[in-house]
């Protein structure tokens, strides 16, 4: 049951970050879905070990073209770990009004009728 307030479209293949916490930087994070409000993170346990609920990530850029590229600040709300794999709820939380139209734009031209995700299932996060 899709219980977020603003709706998510799957982007796996298509869009990347990159950021830092702790000092750390984090380069070529796989996007896996990505609402208004904030993203879904995955990679492998190895390389994504700092990261815990409530960590910060600072200066996270997402990586596509339709995309905006101005750096945000963001929580991580939630982890989950799988095996080698793990799983990120992310959280934008001082993005300019005009960066979150921009992505929202974005999220719903992807779930237009006709696009990429509009057949696609909610990806939970």
């Amino acid at each position: 049951m899709e219980n977020r307030r603003n709706s998510r479209v799957a982007v796996t293949g298509q869009c990347r970050a990159r950021f830092q916490t702790g000092g750390k930087p984090f380069n070529n994070i796989e996007v896996a879905n990505l609402g208004r409000d904030g993203c879904c993170l995955t990679g492998t346990t190895k390389g994504m070990e700092k990261l815990t609920d409530r960590v910060m990530l600072e200066n996270l850029e997402l990586i596509h073209p339709g995309l905006p590229k101005d750096p945000v600040t963001a929580r991580v709300v939630w982890v989950d770990r799988h095996g080698q794999g793990v799983s990120t709820g992310v959280q934008f939380i001082d993005a300019k009004p005009g960066y979150l139209k921009d992505v929202g734009s974005y999220v719903s031209t992807m779930s237009a009728p006709g696009t990429y995700g509009s057949n696609k299932p909610p990806i939970p996060d």
